[in-house]
C-alpha cells in the first residue's frame, strides 16, 4: 500500500466511525425524551421564547428531528446531510444554552431526558464536545468528496 492509499483509508472511514458515534448519541437522547416530553415542554415553556401552547408541539418535533438525524447519519446516501444537520442542531442547542445561561433560566435542560438535567454551562459543554466529532467528521467527508471517492 502507497503513502496516498495509506492516507485516504482514514479519510473514508472516519466519518463511518463519527456518525455511528453520532447516531448513537442521538438516537438515545430521543429515546429518553419520549418518556419525559411533558418536562422538555416545561423547559421549552420556561424559556418563553414561543407561545405556551406551541411547547407541547415542539417538543414532539425536536424528539422526530433528533430520531430522523439520528436515522440519517446511518444512511450512507445522507449522510454527509446528516452531518451537517447534526453541526446545525447543535449550534442552536449551544445558542439555546448559552442564552439560558445570560438569561438566568433555571430549569434545567432535558438534554438526555429525565437521565440527566443539566445547567447550561454543562450543555453547552455537551454540545461543544459533540461538535468535535461532528467537524472531524464533515472534514473528512469533505476531504474524501473533493479527492473524487464519492459518498463513502
Amino acid at each position: 500500500m502507497n503513502a496516498e492509499a495509506a492516507r485516504s483509508v482514514p479519510a473514508r472511514s472516519l466519518p463511518v466511525q463519527v456518525s455511528l458515534l453520532l447516531a448513537a448519541a442521538w438516537g438515545t437522547v430521543a429515546a429518553l425524551k419520549v418518556g419525559a416530553l411533558d418536562q422538555l415542554a416545561a423547559v421549552l415553556d420556561a424559556a418563553m421564547l414561543f407561545p405556551p401552547w406551541l411547547a407541547s408541539p415542539l417538543a414532539v418535533a425536536l424528539v422526530a428531528w433528533e430520531a430522523a438525524v439520528a436515522l440519517g447519519l446511518l444512511i450512507p446516501i445522507v449522510r454527509r446531510a446528516a452531518l451537517w444537520a447534526t453541526a446545525m442542531t447543535l449550534l442552536a442547542y449551544l445558542g439555546f444554552a448559552v442564552w439560558r445561561a445570560v438569561a438566568g433560566i433555571d430549569a434545567p435542560c432535558q438534554c438526555f431526558g429525565p437521565l440527566l438535567r443539566s445547567t447550561p454551562g454543562a450543555s453547552a459543554a455537551v454540545c461543544l464536545v459533540l461538535l468535535v466529532p461532528t467537524i472531524l467528521g464533515l472534514r473528512a467527508r469533505c476531504s474524501a468528496s473533493h479527492q473524487g471517492e464519492g459518498n463513502a
